[in-house]
C-alpha cells in the first residue's frame, strides 16, 4: 500500500496543501469464544483504510476512507483540503510544524511463535482446557455463567508525509477475557479478568489461561464464603478508582455528550450532575448504600 499513501500525499501537494500526511492501516484477526462450555462460531476480521491530514492556511483538515482506489483517495484528500481551507478562516494562531522529518524506517513487535502459524484447532484446544479447569471450582459456589474469549490480530501501518518520511510498522496483539458469574446460598458474584500483550503466541502460553480462569473462580467462592454483609442505612464510602471511573463515564460522561432523557440516568448521576454543575465527579462521595 506504499503507492497509495504516496499518491495521497502527492495529490494534497498538487492541490495546494503546505503539508500533508497519509496513513494506511490494515487489521486482520480471529476471535474465539466459549459460552458456558459451548464454542461460538469463529470470528474472522479484516479491515483497512487510509487517513489523510493536510495543512492549509495554518489550519488542519482530516478525512479518511476504507475504499482503497485512487479515485476515492483523491476525493478523500480533496475533502480534507476543503475542511482545512474553511477552518483557516477561524484560526487566530496558524499551525506550524516543528521541522522537516525525512525518517525512513521499518519496525515491528517480534513474534517468537507467529500468530499466523497457530491453527484454529490449537486455539480451541487451549480454550477448552481453560473451560475444563473450572470443574475444580470449590463446591461451595456454583458457576451459573461462563464466558471465555481469546482474540488475536495483526496491525500493519504505512505512514508517509510531504517532507519525505516513510515508515512501516507491524504489531501483533493477543488478548484473553474471562467473565464468570457464581452463586451460593450467600448470594451472587461476578468477576472478570483481562490479559493483553503485543507479541506472538508465546505470550498466550506464558499467561497459563487454565490457571487464570480457575484462580478467578476460587477467589469468587472465597469472597462469597467469607464476605460480610454490608451495613444498612446511610454510610460514608471511599470509592476505588475503577468504581469512580465507571460512575463518571456512565452517569456524567454520557449525559453531557448529548441531550439525554433524564429518566435514563441513575439517581446518583442525576444528583451529581445537579450538585457539581457538570464538573468532574470527586473521588469521595456521600451516598446511600444500595444492596442491589
Amino acid at each position: 500500500m506504499e503507492d497509495l499513501v504516496k499518491f495521497a500525499v502527492d495529490t494534497a501537494s498538487t492541490i495546494g496543501a503546505s503539508y500533508s500526511e497519509a496513513r494506511f492501516q490494515r487489521n486482520e484477526g480471529i476471535r474465539l469464544v466459549f459460552k458456558n462450555g459451548t464454542p461460538d462460531p469463529a470470528g474472522f476480521t479484516k479491515k483497512s483504510g487510509i487517513a489523510v491530514r493536510v495543512l492549509v492556511n495554518g489550519a488542519l483538515g482530516f478525512a479518511c476512507t476504507n475504499t482503497l482506489t485512487k479515485e476515492r483517495i483523491r476525493a478523500t484528500v480533496e475533502s480534507a483540503y476543503r475542511t482545512a481551507k474553511e477552518s483557516g478562516r477561524l484560526v487566530k494562531i496558524p499551525i506550524r510544524m516543528a521541522g522537516r522529518t525525512e525518517s525512513r524506517a521499518r519496525w515491528s513487535a517480534k513474534e517468537k511463535l507467529p500468530l499466523a502459524d497457530v491453527s484454529v484447532e490449537e486455539r480451541l484446544s487451549l480454550l477448552s482446557e481453560a473451560e475444563r479447569s473450572l470443574a475444580d471450582t470449590p463446591t461451595s459456589m456454583k458457576l451459573v455463567a461462563r464466558l471465555l474469549d481469546l482474540s488475536s490480530e495483526t496491525e500493519e501501518k504505512v505512514f508517509a508525509n510531504s517532507e519525505g518520511a516513510l515508515v512501516f510498522g507491524t504489531v501483533p496483539r493477543t488478548s484473553f477475557f474471562v467473565l464468570l458469574t457464581g452463586a451460593s446460598d450467600k448470594g451472587t458474584i461476578q468477576r472478570w479478568n483481562n490479559q493483553g500483550e503485543s507479541g506472538g503466541w508465546e505470550v498466550v502460553k506464558q499467561w497459563n489461561l487454565p490457571k487464570i480462569a480457575l484462580d478467578e473462580a476460587k477467589t469468587m467462592a472465597e469472597i462469597l464464603e467469607k464476605g460480610k454483609k454490608p451495613p444498612s442505612g446511610e454510610v460514608d464510602m471511599v470509592l476505588g478508582s475503577e468504581i469512580v471511573g465507571i460512575i463518571c463515564h456512565e452517569s456524567c460522561g454520557h449525559p453531557q455528550r448529548s441531550r439525554p432523557n433524564p429518566r435514563t440516568r441513575s439517581s446518583t448521576g442525576r444528583r451529581v450532575l445537579h450538585q457539581t454543575r457538570h464538573a468532574w465527579l470527586p473521588s469521595r462521595l456521600r451516598t446511600r448504600h444500595n444492596s442491589r
